[in-house]
């Protein structure tokens, strides 16, 4: 749909008229539910989505009103949990529960070339970066809602990874997507530690010899970054026995600027629907020379997104303090002059007298309001 050019192609001999197009006619409501009718005919595979579906709401209807009376027991919370959870979200994790019908949407914005300066220093990959940015966010972010988070504890993403075909060639409708479930080791304070770790987790996808190369996928003929977040998206719910905290989706898409129409595409951020059961969804894509991600999440249970959001750029600082170009960046230390040390010495004692003058105060207040009192 992009063109790699400003300028567009007109089709020869067809001569462009504003007013030349028109709507057809709103269908009404009998043609609608014929149309839909029709449409699960055609596709019996729809048909029985559409009733599990069905079931799935009349479930969650179900938990929510058992919620309010005390709680759904036995076989219909079996049951309840299977439907509506998906991907088995953990019972005790704060990014699971039952997810309302309205959504929050943030986006941020990071250089591609801070995660690449991140990637070299540390001999990692751009989605190592990435998730170990992720990672950080999601324990500051978890920090300011006052979650405890124990040293050692983790978060589980099921993170979609493109694989090759069988005969090792990926093309562009016949790449494979697999379910990769990640360890985000929240509970590392260290980014340095942390980087280490996620791209320890990631290694065993690398040593199959299956993974894509982002540059391999990108260069793909009619290869489109949506098509693999829609499939990454696909695996996710197909995967309903491995329990996961939340999705994220990592797809690079082209370093070049693209047009359509003669205007530039300047941001492309994901937005990944929620599974049942998961409040948060994060898609990432790289585009000339950015990365954007775009963060989903339930609007009654994460009302502090942009909280999130903030929280994944202090997390890239983070890692950013660990590089070559953090170290240059600081003023080197010089050892202070003999005037120097004395004046500090001088100013040390200073403010030593002034806190001490300031307690004798306060002690002379509080006794004076306890005579007052005993009066």
């Amino acid at each position: 749909l992009l063109d790699s050019t400003a300028r567009s192609h007109a089709i020869p001999g067809v001569a462009a008229h504003e007013d030349s197009w028109h709507p057809v006619p709103e269908p009404s409501s009998l043609e609608l539910v014929a149309g839909a009718l029709w449409e699960s005919a055609q596709d019996p595979a729809m048909a029985i989505e559409n009733v599990r579906g069905a079931l799935t709401n009349a479930l969650g209807v179900a938990v929510a009103v058992g919620e309010v009376v005390g709680g759904v027991v036995g076989a219909l919370g079996e049951l309840a949990a299977d439907a509506l959870g998906g991907g088995r979200p953990a019972a005790d994790s704060p990014l699971t529960g039952l997810v309302s019908e309205q959504r929050r949407f943030a986006t941020v914005v990071a250089s591609l070339t801070d995660l690449q300066a991140v990637r070299q220093e540390h001999h990692h990959t751009i989605n190592d970066a990435v998730m170990a940015m992720i990672t950080g966010g999601l324990r500051s972010w978890l920090l300011t809602r006052g979650e405890s988070i124990i040293p050692g504890s983790s978060l589980t993403a099921l993170v979609p990874m493109s694989v090759t075909e069988n005969d090792g060639a990926p093309t562009s409708l016949g790449s494979q997507v697999a379910p990769h479930l990640q360890r985000l080791p929240v509970g590392e304070p260290n980014p340095l530690m942390r980087l280490h770790q996620v791209a320890y987790d990631t290694q065993a996808h690398k040593d199959s010899g299956r993974a894509v190369a982002a540059r391999s996928l990108a260069d793909i003929a009619g290869f489109a970054p949506t098509t693999v977040h829609a499939l990454g998206v696909r695996t996710s719910t197909e995967v309903v026995r491995k329990q996961h905290d939340l999705v994220i989706t990592n797809v690079p898409g082209p370093q070049v600027s693209l047009y359509a129409a003669g205007a530039q595409l300047v941001a492309s951020y994901p937005v990944l629907p929620l599974s049942a059961g998961h409040m948060l969804a994060i898609g990432v894509t790289s585009y000339d020379g950015e990365v954007f991600f775009g963060l989903t999440s339930d609007r009654d249970a994460i009302s502090d997104l942009e909280v999130l959001a903030q929280c994944l750029l202090d997390a890239l600082e983070e890692l950013l303090d660990t590089t070559v170009r953090a170290t240059n960046a600081r003023q080197p230390t010089r050892k202070a002059t003999t005037a120097a040390r004395r004046a500090a010495v001088k100013k040390a004692a200073a403010r030593q007298e002034a806190a001490r003058k300031a307690a004798g105060l306060k002690r002379a207040a509080v006794r004076n309001l306890v005579f007052r009192a005993a009066e």
